[in-house]
């Protein structure tokens, strides 16, 4: 016989969350890096992440809540940022491993973890979002794991 127990959430309590995620957003304002827009997963928990940035932030631009991020590869998410108007200097993503660790390595060259509520810098040597497609040689400015932020 088989006992089965509940799954545990591998999330951190949502207290936790909110106050590493407010912490983003203090990080965005005091190294001067708020972005232009914001891409948010449609999934609740980075929803509910993106208003503790944008509230501790005072970020005031363009916030977009799309479902194309929730399980998209690191491919694939580099494929939507070259979609992403020009018009944007900076962006900031909100969404999910291993995606995002996919992006950072494909981008980088650099394998980093990202633990929820962890927050990279990249600078893009490009003109244009739609060569990031192409693979460019990003540089891993500074890499925030949650700990360093509380």
């Amino acid at each position: 016989m088989e006992r089965h127990r509940p799954r545990r959430s591998r999330s951190p309590p949502e207290q936790a969350r909110q106050t590493r995620c407010s912490a983003n957003g203090a990080a965005l304002k005091d190294e001067n890096l708020i972005p232009d827009h914001i891409v948010v997963s449609s999934a609740k928990r980075a929803r509910k992440s993106a208003e503790h940035v944008i509230h501790e932030s005072g970020f005031r631009g363009e916030t977009r809540i799309t479902g194309e991020l929730y399980a998209a590869s690191g491919r694939q998410l580099a494929d939507f940022v070259a979609q992403l108007p020009d018009q944007f200097e900076r962006i900031l993503l909100i969404g999910h491993n291993p995606g995002l660790e996919e992006l950072l390595e494909g981008l980088t060259g650099q394998c980093a973890p990202l633990t929820t509520a962890a927050l990279a810098w990249l600078e893009l040597p490009v003109d244009s979002w739609r060569n990031v497609a192409d693979g460019p040689r990003a540089r891993l400015v500074k890499l925030w794991q949650p700990r360093e932020l509380e």
